[in-house]
């Protein structure tokens, strides 16, 4: 699927542009930060990041052909990086990045699930694993950023796991109708529930509802 579509697409951008998020992301990067952005599709998001002055950027996303398109892309921003690499296999040594940004790319675990209130041993598998790796290449004070479609309560029971992740979740939400989010999780500090909201304005959000119009976004996506 994806292969193909990158042949015919030359950008496409999942979950907002950079515009949308850059007033609650940027206070939150340096701009000597090793970032990884994994997932990457052909957005511009990055590009955008780097021309922000967050110039140590490394890009990867299993499509070959959508990694070569973007090196060319993006052949005048001399120092962005761009690997073909499974987020699921992360081939960086430990402690190589700062900061790790996904955007939307964990909403694609949810294509196949049928029930957001009871995930899979699959989705649990799927994201203590590729969760297990960000931590494994984050410095010791490296957080990972996700902004994402999906609603805390979905989010939470992946991201807050000290017996498994040393960091502290906080989240952002905005947008007024529809929602989006993002979380920080900040290595070096493990969470509990009375740090998880870093904004408490999430009071008329319905979360049957608000799950109904965007983790649902994925299910008309076929894969083969």
């Amino acid at each position: 699927y994806w292969e193909d579509r990158y042949r015919q697409e030359e950008e496409y951008d999942w979950c907002k542009g950079y515009s949308f998020f850059r007033p609650n992301l940027t206070p939150h990067l340096n701009s000597n930060d090793r970032i990884l952005i994994i997932g990457c599709g052909n957005s511009s998001f990055s590009e955008e990041l780097y021309d922000d002055g967050f110039c140590n950027i490394t890009n990867i996303d299993y499509s070959s052909v959508v990694i070569e398109k973007m090196k060319k892309r993006t052949s005048s921003r001399q120092n962005m990086k761009w690997l073909e690499m499974d987020m699921f296999e992360l081939k960086f040594e430990d402690a190589s990045f700062d900061v790790v940004i996904e955007k939307a790319t964990f909403d694609v675990l949810y294509v196949e699930e049928t029930d957001y209130w009871n995930p899979s041993p699959k989705l649990i598998d799927s994201f203590n694993c590729v969760l297990a790796g960000i931590h494994r290449i984050l410095t010791p004070n490296g957080k990972l950023i996700s902004l994402s479609f999906g609603q805390p309560h979905f989010r939470k029971q992946f991201y807050n796991q000290p017996h498994l992740f040393t960091w502290k979740m906080t989240f952002i939400p905005l947008g007024d109708s529809f929602h989006y989010f993002i979380y920080f999780m900040q290595k070096g500090d493990s969470s509990n529930d009375e740090k998880i909201v870093e904004k408490e304005v999430l009071g008329s959000i319905d979360p049957i509802h608000e799950n109904m119009d965007d983790e649902t976004c994925f299910d008309n996506l076929e894969f083969d």
